[in-house]
Order: structure tokens, then C-alpha cells, then sequence
């Protein structure tokens, strides 16, 4: 069980993080959206993932409502691939090579110029 902050690069990118240091998969839908790109990928305050066992799921909804809070479940943790439903699905060894290959790129803006670039 953890509780993961959403924040830059929005929820896919949240998402990708989480499955690529658990070396984990998730099977996961996302809700009905009008803007699903904006649903995705943008960066809204106060977003929280959290991961846990199923027994543990209806606590968390029953907490979330008696705050106000909109909750629910993306999907199920497993597998060795990203999957969105009805979008397709990355390998996590394809996401492991973007990442290693952004870290880098990230490293070398650091190099020339002293700052870190994002």
C-alpha cells in the first residue's frame, strides 16, 4: 500500500513512474472524460494515487465520501505493461528505455548549464 502525489507530467506520467519502480504492470480504465488528453497528462492540484489490497478498497471510498472527496479505483496492478483500456498498452521495458533515455537528456542540460532543465 502507498500513496503516490500526482503532479508533473500529470497522471499517465504518475502512472508509469509507479509501474516502473515496483517493476509492476496496471490493467486500469479511466473514467468517462470530455477531455481525456486534459484527464490524462494535465497536472490538477490535489490528485493523490493510491495503491492497495482490494479488501482495503472500500475503506478508502467510504473515507474519501465522508470528506467530500471524489474517489475511484483505475484498475489492477499486474503484468509487465501499461495498459489503458480501449488505448493500448506499453511494455514497462519500453517505458524503462524512454525514461533512461529522458534521465539522460535531463543530464546532459544539467551539464551545459548548470541548471537543471524540465
Amino acid at each position: 500500500a502507498g500513496l503516490a502525489v500526482v503532479s508533473h507530467g500529470g497522471l499517465l506520467t504518475a502512472l508509469a513512474k509507479l509501474c516502473l519502480r515496483s517493476e509492476v504492470g496496471l490493467q486500469m480504465e479511466l473514467p468517462t472524460c470530455l477531455r481525456p488528453h486534459y484527464q490524462a497528462l494535465g497536472e490538477h492540484p490535489a490528485q493523490v494515487l493510491a495503491w492497495l489490497d482490494r479488501a482495503r478498497l472500500a475503506r478508502l471510498h467510504e473515507r474519501a465520501r465522508e470528506h467530500g472527496v471524489a474517489s475511484f479505483a483505475l484498475g489492477i496492478a499486474g503484468g509487465c505493461e501499461l495498459a489503458l483500456g480501449g488505448h493500448g498498452a506499453v511494455p514497462l521495458s519500453a517505458l524503462r528505455h524512454a525514461w533512461q533515455g529522458e534521465t539522460r537528456v535531463a543530464n546532459a542540460a544539467t551539464d551545459r548549464t548548470g541548471a537543471h532543465v524540465s
